[in-house]
């Protein structure tokens, strides 16, 4: 018997007497690394304990065995009974399953190659292979994740309490990255690690001002690194809005060509701050149109690298492939929720909102989870969603006979893990920017 046999039939001897153990093999590897029929006696195993049979109550060489038969797999019964009567010491079984799990991640990474390898052969377009080898690249990487690296709840509680200890050092202080606006901040207490967060709104209501701003903050004010990745916008049109609002030039007298020197030496002084911030690495922004599996390569490097945070400008008109556009931005939504939680670092995502939003007849109120396009995986996934909203855009001049000219209304719809509601910044239209209201002029709702 060969070493990979011998520990395959290691594995399954001890699954059998201890059917915990099935969850250290779900863990560490894959019911597809092992042959047959090792394979389909772990999964009926797996099926039997967490209740998915629900005729068989126990693990046992007969039950196992009806399992398999029913399922239309012939397997012999005595090769069940032999693995079941053998007693395997636990250290041998984690070095078994250390061996299987290991051959299966080369054999995964084997096969992928030969597919990227074919693809490359065939002239399929660059960017679909591409995609195949970030693909495979990330699924190595998670496999390696899942082979070496062990997490305990004793590693966890001192993780707490490191972070626990740090917020009692610096009371007061935001334990979360600033979005630069003290309302939101207060509300959510910054964009905490891990979050996923998603900002909706109708056209025209500034998401992507609001966007900018927040990046514009962390620069300027925070010191953090912001990663913008803008699929609607060019990086001229975003550095071009950047600049206006900093030089305090309005973009439509630089559409109209009509400014005058002044305003230029002040437009040139930013240009000449920022270049510097570039140089620094304290900024990124990307304008390509990268394919999902790209765009989850290019965040996942610069939030392991430099970037504090990541912001996706706009979710749905990232390419991807699936058989619904509802199954698309599925994908997305939990691809961007799966890769904040490995990198721990904030991903925040705008979104557009779905026809029906405007189309049902209540246009000027604010909008809603359900108005969120293809919004189930969206709502589920998302740790925060705001939804930005101007009143006075759609003629309500006034509220409680105070006036909404230029008042924006920042709705904190979710939030998993603090209050809901609603705050209001300051719309600045000349330079399509929010900034902070005083204390007098709007109050927390």
């Amino acid at each position: 018997m060969g070493v990979l046999a011998k520990a395959e039939m290691n594995v399954v001897s001890a699954v059998f007497n201890n059917c915990t153990l099935i969850n250290t093999v779900i863990e560490r590897a894959s019911f597809e690394y092992f042959s047959h029929p090792n394979d389909k006696i772990l999964k009926a195993i797996h099926d039997i304990k967490n209740g998915s049979i629900l005729r068989y109550k126990r693990v046992s060489v007969l039950t196992v065995w009806r399992v398999l038969e029913q399922s239309g797999y012939e397997i012999d019964k005595d090769y069940i009974t032999k693995v079941a009567s053998r007693v395997v010491p636990d250290q041998d079984f984690f070095d078994s399953l250390m061996i299987v799990a290991e051959n299966g991640v080369r054999s995964y990474v084997a096969g992928s190659l030969k597919r990227i390898e074919e693809s490359v052969l065939d002239d399929q377009p660059l960017v679909d292979i591409m995609a195949g080898v970030d693909l495979c690249r990330r699924s190595f990487s998670n496999s390696l994740d899942r082979l070496y690296k062990t997490s305990s709840v004793a590693d966890g509680l001192k993780a707490v309490d490191d972070w626990v200890r740090s917020i009692s050092e610096n009371r007061g202080a935001l334990t979360g990255v600033s979005s630069g606006y003290k309302r939101i901040d207060t509300m959510t207490g910054g964009w905490q690690f891990s979050d996923f967060i998603v900002i909706g709104g109708r056209p025209s209501m500034g998401k992507t001002a609001l966007a900018l701003g927040m990046a514009k903050n962390s620069i300027d004010i925070y010191s953090k690194v912001p990663a913008y990745y803008s699929y609607e916008m060019d990086m001229r049109s975003l550095l071009l809005r950047i600049i206006c609002q900093e030089a305090g030039v309005q973009s439509s007298r630089l559409r109209q060509g009509k400014i005058d020197e002044p305003e230029y030496n002040r437009m040139k002084v930013v240009i000449d701050q920022y270049m510097s911030k570039i140089d620094d690495n304290k900024i990124i922004i990307d304008d390509h149109i990268y394919p999902l599996p790209i765009l989850l390569s290019k965040m996942e490097t610069a939030l392991m690298g430099i970037a504090d945070y990541a912001i996706v400008d706009y979710m749905q008109l990232i390419p991807v492939r699936g058989r619904s556009r509802e199954e698309e931005v599925s994908e997305i939504s939990r691809s961007f929720k799966s890769l904040a939680k490995k990198t721990r670092k904030p991903i925040i995502a705008l979104s557009q909102l779905s026809r029906r939003s405007v189309r049902k007849g209540v246009k000027v109120s604010a909008p809603a989870l359900d108005d969120l396009r293809e919004s189930g995986a969206i709502e589920q996934d998302a740790d925060v969603v705001m939804f930005v909203h101007r009143p006075y855009y759609y003629g309500i001049k006034e509220v409680g006979g105070r006036s909404m000219l230029n008042i924006a209304e920042i709705h904190i719809a979710k939030q998993r893990n603090g209050p809901t509601g609603m705050v209001e910044l300051i719309w600045i239209p000349e330079y399509s920017s929010f900034a902070n209201p005083s204390v007098k002029w709007a109050e927390v709702k």
